[in-house]
């Protein structure tokens, strides 16, 4: 085998049935590889413009209005400290298909993991949009369900939005993230 490429939200080097690879490399921070996991914005206008104009058409908009309104929708991935934005390819690609906005992403998984650690820590949810956490922390640590910055970051829910000294600014992507984990932290939600 010359190479595998394995995605999750956890690291597997601690994991046993890696003893025998010794050479895993770990790029989830790495600038060079920050556009994986998603789209960039002139990926989604070089890659799907007829599908844009034809949703731009629904909406009785400009293009580029309609991208400014899928950015606050589905934008604000970074996943290393060139702050490179990408777009969540799963819900963008659904609003296309569908020529609709909706929280695609949200609705295509099990959320009982995140319920339980929203429970656990509901006094701190007002408090993560925009909170710190020491670079290292996050760039090393496997994930850890008592830390809700750590497991959220690792699951999709948080991002980095800014770097500061040897820390991390870390907030909601976007408005599909933001309206799904306070409608989850509200009383019945």
């Amino acid at each position: 085998m010359k190479c595998v490429f394995i995605t999750g939200i956890t690291k597997f080097t601690q994991i046993s049935m890696f003893g025998m690879l010794n050479t895993l490399v770990n790029i989830s921070f790495s600038n060079e590889y920050a556009t994986i996991c998603g789209f960039t914005k002139d990926e989604v206008m070089c890659n799907f413009s007829e599908p844009l104009l034809r949703m731009a058409d629904c909406f009785a908009v400009m293009p580029n209005e309609l991208m400014d309104t899928m950015s606050s929708f589905y934008d604000g991935y970074h996943f290393s400290r060139s702050l490179i934005g990408v777009y969540n390819p799963f819900s963008v690609c659904n609003a296309l298909a569908n020529l609709r906005l909706n929280s695609y992403w949200i609705a295509s998984g099990s959320n009982e993991m995140l319920l339980k650690v929203l429970r656990k820590f509901i006094n701190e949810i007002p408090e993560l949009d925009n909170c710190l956490i020491d670079s290292d922390y996050l760039e090393m640590s496997d994930v850890n369900m008592n830390d809700p910055k750590l497991f959220l970051y690792q699951s999709g829910y948080l991002t980095i939005k800014k770097v500061v000294g040897s820390s991390y600014m870390l907030g909601y992507p976007n408005r599909e993230v933001q309206n799904a984990m306070l409608g989850m932290s509200l009383p019945n939600g």
